[in-house]
């Protein structure tokens, strides 16, 4: 194993909450994992690839919510085999440690917020001296609000407008055209694929 890959794992271990550090150090982690792969009946090459990625989610190093599809990739397995053997080992293995995993994954997500809200406030620290002073800055003015009327302040005029905003419109210049009648039958037509009577 590649030294800078173990210390990063012992790093990560020492981060972990207990009881995910206990479950991965397990004996009984490989034994685990071994059956689900033999019930899924998987080769003995995608069992070791199994093993790596289930260490990789439990680490941390891995996003669970995309464990099936890494599954479907690196075993080569059918969609459905995959969400199958993902579900199975959701439940045998990730389920016990998902809540201690979980408030870790969210301390360490708003610990890197915060250091990076710290990086960005130390590098723009020394930029607002280095910014040209604005000339003849315009003012600001608050925006004027507008009046809303009162009931008491409408005239008939300001009905009117009202009333004629709201009208339908109908236009004075083109008459609508008349709409046939729906109940009147239509003058009937001679047939032209009926042969005349002799």
């Amino acid at each position: 194993m590649d030294l800078d890959l173990q210390a990063q794992i012992q790093k990560r271990l020492a981060e972990l909450p207990a009881d995910v550090r206990a479950a991965i150090q397990s004996a009984d982690l490989a034994q685990k994992v071994q059956a689900i792969g033999k019930r899924n009946n998987l080769h003995i090459d995608q069992m070791s690839k199994l093993e790596d990625e289930v260490y990789l989610v439990m680490l941390g190093f891995a996003d669970p919510a995309e464990f099936a599809d890494v599954l479907a990739d690196e075993l080569k397995l059918a969609p459905a085999a995959s969400v199958a053997l993902a579900t199975e080992i959701s439940n045998e293995i990730f389920m016990p440690i998902r809540a201690s995993m979980q408030a870790w994954t969210e301390e360490q997500t708003s610990k890197a917020d915060a250091a990076f809200v710290s990086e960005v406030l130390a590098t723009n620290k020394g930029t607002a001296s280095k910014l040209p002073p604005i000339e003849n800055p315009t003012p600001v003015l608050p925006p004027t609000p507008i009046p809303t009327p009162t009931p008491t302040d409408t005239t008939s005029a300001d009905l009117a407008i009202v009333e004629s905003i709201l009208s339908p419109k109908t236009s004075s210049t083109t008459p609508a055209a008349p709409k046939p009648d729906p109940t009147r039958p239509q003058n009937y037509k001679a047939d032209p694929y009926r042969e005349p009577a002799e």
